[in-house]
């Protein structure tokens, strides 16, 4: 009697133990991923709209992402320290924005051999197969901010400002700027001048171009940094007959050029970028197919055509 019981009893206990594992299971199943996006900066309206677009990202792939990195982009050297730490927390992905891609390129191979997928956003790192890019194509940006200088400019000195010297991105760039304008033997290009991501270093340095011999006909400023700094300068010297062309849209940059002081910008998508950075993540989690460069678009910023109802969307994406 008694063994006929326990034999009674058994498939109501294996129905608890197999209502267990499927709990289990599922619960397995929906855990949210965690990902971490480690930013040149934390501050600037940039690297918030690209958080943004993470965390939108986040929520419809059922993920955590979490924004890391110096408070300031000048503060690149402690990016590093950060990625490092980040390693550390062993997250099931990362995204980067990388400020020094000789640094970073060492620590993308450290994230690889602890099992971390790195996904580069913003600026390229690495080979696309370590790394996969997601950000604009910045060589055929350079060469755009050059042909708009060329539009409005007949000739003469042109000087090109940029953040820091190592970033990746900005030496695309500055690449694909040179090699436009060259083309063209009636531009005298300047030295490359940097401001480390500083407004106040970028107005100084535009105010000596301004007040010297080499006065330039046209200022290429291949960053949002540098390209406010240079219109307070030009602003504030009255030199209104310097076109100014820079990258970026921020709400600054945008009343400059209501002012009539920043003639052209062209504006990347940072929440494009955070989106499909943290898209690209998930399909490498999961095994899917991802394509190895994601280029996001860019948009040619004027005056005339700011006040568009696409490009205030664009220009104010959070209001």
């Amino acid at each position: 009697m008694r063994s006929k019981g326990i034999v009674r009893a058994l498939p109501v206990v294996l129905g608890w133990i197999l209502c267990a594992a499927l709990l289990v299971s599922c619960t397995a199943s929906t855990a949210r991923l965690n990902i971490e996006l480690i930013a040149a900066g934390t501050e600037t309206e940039f690297w918030v709209g690209t958080y943004t677009g993470a965390q939108e990202a986040a929520e419809q792939y059922n993920a955590n992402v979490k924004m890391f990195g110096p408070t300031l982009e000048k503060d690149y050297g402690r990016q590093a320290n950060i990625l490092r730490q980040s390693i550390a927390r062993k997250p099931d992905a990362i995204l980067l924005a990388a400020a020094d891609s000789a640094v970073m390129g060492e620590l993308i191979t450290l994230a690889a051999k602890s099992g971390i997928p790195v996904i580069a956003v913003d600026s390229p790192v690495g080979s696309e197969q370590s790394a996969p890019y997601v950000g604009s194509d910045n060589d055929a940006l350079g060469r755009t901010l050059a042909r708009e200088i060329k539009s409005r400019c007949a000739g003469g000195r042109v000087a090109v400002l940029r953040d820091i010297e190592v970033s990746p991105a900005e030496k695309e760039r500055e690449a694909g700027f040179l090699a436009e304008l060259s083309k063209s033997p009636e531009y005298q290009i300047l030295e490359t001048v940097y401001c480390e991501s500083s407004v106040d270093t970028a107005k100084k340095l535009t105010r000596d171009r301004l007040s010297g011999s080499d006065r330039p006909a046209a200022i290429a400023c291949l960053s949002e940094a540098a390209t406010i700094g240079a219109g307070k300068a030009v602003e504030e010297t009255s030199s209104l007959s310097v076109i100014l062309a820079g990258v970026g849209c921020s709400e600054e940059e945008a009343r400059l050029m209501e002012r009539g002081i920043l003639d052209v910008t062209l504006f990347q998508n940072p929440y494009a970028m955070g989106y499909y950075g943290l898209k690209t993540a998930i399909q490498r989690l999961r095994g899917e197919p991802a394509d190895a460069v994601t280029h996001t678009e860019f948009h040619i910023i004027t005056k005339e055509n700011m006040f568009s109802e696409e490009n205030q969307r664009l220009i104010f994406p959070l209001s």
